[in-house]
């Protein structure tokens, strides 16, 4: 019986530090991803961000986005479903924009509107949603709740409007507001992931 005890624990706690591991690579990939968008849209207000270099470094933003997705949900479980639904309307967002900027790069294919419009609105769904369950959910301060709102809603509107100097401050805006929100998510989760050990 003892053994069995033993072997009991000895799972729970491999379990544990697997879920740990798994989480902490998400935290430190939401990080990245913070400082390298901050990055592009430093570069990109400086340069006009039409250069090759940007795509690749989107393409880049957007890997990390996918590798750090689940940790927030791993961090916040309770918010169920209608945060399942939001964090896979980000990633399905981002898997749109990763093809078609890969398509971009690569060819010289038309893509038209609808695909980035649709990449732009499941963005701004899950956006919402996302930063929706983290107000109420209080895992993570609601401050990055809604700096995920606000960047999710000012990237939809300054894709919609003509190009101008005011749409270039929305979008350095919504820009900054996404770096905020990934960093606090990306901290918050690599700090839990140091913390748990001496819980236990």
């Amino acid at each position: 019986m003892n053994k069995e005890t033993q072997a009991g624990k000895l799972a729970v706690t491999e379990r544990r530090d697997q879920n740990t591991a798994f989480r902490a690579i998400g935290g430190w990939a939401l990080l990245a991803n913070a400082l390298l968008l901050l990055l592009v849209v430093l570069g990109s207000a400086v340069s006009g961000g039409g250069a090759p270099l940007f795509l690749v470094a989107s393409e880049v933003l957007g890997l990390l986005f996918l590798v750090g997705l689940p940790a927030i949900q791993a961090l916040q479980p309770q918010t169920g479903r209608l945060g399942q639904a939001g964090l896979w309307c980000l990633g399905l967002a981002v898997g749109i924009a990763l093809i078609v900027r890969m398509i971009l790069l690569v060819s010289t294919v038309d893509v038209g509107d609808i695909v980035p419009f649709s990449s732009s609105l499941l963005a701004l769904v899950g956006s919402l949603l996302v930063g929706w369950v983290t107000i109420q959910a209080k895992v993570f301060s609601p401050v990055f709740g809604w700096l995920l709102m606000v960047g999710g809603v000012l990237n939809f509107v300054s894709g919609l409007a003509p190009a101008g100097i005011g749409t270039t401050i929305v979008g350095i805006i919504a820009g900054l507001a996404q770096v905020g929100a990934l960093a606090g998510y990306g901290w918050t989760i690599v700090r839990s992931t140091q913390e748990r050990p001496q819980a236990g």
